[in-house]
């Protein structure tokens, strides 16, 4: 059970542990090492760096290739390599280049891109984005493709205004029509990059729509989904959700996530494509490109080229297990027209129990999530399981600040605490002159606030069962 263990951890050292059965070959299937390269990608393309134009020789190894991995759990991965830089025949009697026909095929086999379609290319003026927007438009011919291409000018960078010239060059020489966005105002310091980012995908929407386009084709490549992979691991997730980018997501495509980047530059290279190098990609001061220029190469070194492959696998088996875990029956159950705390329903505990017990940490796990917006760490969601299994009809469990998990017999709900609303302070308790007290037998002493009217007595006693008869009264447990 390491391996799930490693996963569920949100510490760093549920990483190590992780990394630790990478690199001694405790996978749940068999490997097929794959080389690597040790450059990188993406970066904050938006933030203050110096770029250089690159125009390289076109020198470069006729054996290079590029491998497709199809992990199977259970079994060796099948794959298939093909020449970058070889060329074939097209439909239409041009020379297509291998690597856009097996671009077309992965366009087939994730519905990417239709006969056709109306398509939105994503163009930085990197290497990535470069190529894709090349290959596509080896592919235009026969697939009838209108392409757009966008691009993002933040205007952070001296560089800025001459990226936009070079794309804007580009899609002249191609025959592609360029849209150029710029924000309206400059954004605050504070969360840049995730404002930025999705700054551009409404953009990126907006353009979708007003072009009648049915997807959004961005350049992510195979470096980018290893390290996507390895930070999720970090930042610590479910063995479930492990898996990083998907070649298709509702109206995004990433086509190149089997191509690492060393074999894009490579494909550019030999066809004297000039590209834009945005320095900022080097800046350590982002996460992602300090995992790229710091962890990956300790990695591919220490699992001897084979990181790629054993992180691929990975990302198959817990694709896998999604789907299990999807499959499995709900236990959450509406609770009726009319009841605003409950919009998001309420926990069937005997249909929970039933469970498996990777299901019932699932499925408890999302529904506090959608409920309340608080993601419970691993450790904390185990203990709240294990109230939920035991005998006790009645209790509650403190999630955060402001939310609780209620259960009351069959039924357990999320309920914000008496007196917040969304985020506020805790209400002060009230003062002794507001509260009246009652003396049960046995010294048990009933505190309320003044003005309710409250009948105390002992549970299973002759008074509780009058009460209960006659409607009246609270019994206390």
């Amino acid at each position: 059970m390491l391996w799930r263990s490693a996963f569920h951890s949100r510490s760093s050292r549920g990483v190590v542990q992780m990394l630790h059965q990478m690199l001694g070959g405790l996978e749940l299937s068999p490997r097929v090492a794959s080389s690597g390269c040790v450059d990188g990608s993406r970066g904050g393309r938006a933030s203050s760096a110096a770029s250089t134009r690159c125009r390289i020789s076109s020198e470069h190894p006729h054996s290079l290739e590029f491998r497709r991995h199809r992990g199977v759990v259970g079994r060796l991965s099948g794959r298939r390599s093909v020449s970058v830089l070889a060329e074939e025949t097209g439909a239409f009697g041009a020379p297509v280049s291998s690597l856009a026909l097996r671009i077309g095929e992965v366009l087939r086999e994730h519905d990417i891109v239709r006969h056709a379609d109306r398509v939105v290319l994503c163009v930085s003026g990197g290497v990535d984005s470069v190529a894709l927007l090349h290959l596509m438009v080896e592919l235009r011919q026969e697939w009838a493709l209108d392409l757009h291409i966008l691009h993002f000018n933040h205007g952070k960078r001296a560089e800025s205004r001459e990226e936009e010239a070079f794309v804007k060059d580009l899609g002249a020489k191609l025959g592609v029509e360029v849209h150029v966005r710029r924000p309206t105002k400059a954004f605050d310091t504070s969360g840049f990059q995730a404002k930025a980012r999705a700054w551009r995908r409404d953009e990126a929407e907006k353009l979708l729509d007003a072009v009648a386009g049915r997807v959004i084709l961005q350049g992510h490549h195979a470096d980018d989904q290893t390290e996507t992979v390895l930070m999720k691991m970090m930042r610590g997730c479910h063995v479930s959700n492990i898996a990083g980018m998907s070649h298709r997501a509702g109206k995004y495509g990433r086509p190149l996530l089997d191509v690492s980047k060393e074999d894009l530059r490579r494909y550019l290279t030999s066809r004297a494509l000039e590209w834009r190098e945005d320095a900022s990609n080097a800046d350590v001061a982002f996460l992602r490109n300090r995992v790229r220029a710091e962890l990956v190469p300790v990695l591919r070194e220490l699992t001897d080229g084979g990181l790629e492959s054993r992180v691929e696998d990975i990302i198959e088996q817990s694709a896998s297990l999604r789907r299990w875990l999807d499959a499995q029956p709900s236990s959450i159950v509406d609770a009726g027209a009319g009841v605003d705390d409950l919009a998001h329903g309420e926990v069937d505990v005997a249909a929970w129990s039933n469970l498996p017990e990777l299901a019932q940490e699932d499925q408890l796990f999302e529904y506090v999530r959608r409920s309340t917006g608080v993601a419970v760490r691993y450790h904390n969601l185990r203990k709240v399981c294990r109230q939920m299994r035991n005998d006790t009809p009645a209790w509650d469990w403190r999630l955060s600040k402001e939310w609780n998990l209620v259960r009351v017999g069959s039924r357990a709900w999320t309920q914000r605490k008496r007196g917040i609303d969304k985020v506020e302070a805790t209400p002060s308790a009230p003062s002794a002159s507001e509260v009246e007290r009652v003396v049960v037998d046995g010294g048990v002493v009933v505190s309320y606030p003044k003005g309710w009217r409250v009948r105390c007595f002992w549970e299973n006693s002759a008074a509780a069962a009058a009460a209960a008869a006659a409607g009246d009264g609270v019994a206390l447990a």
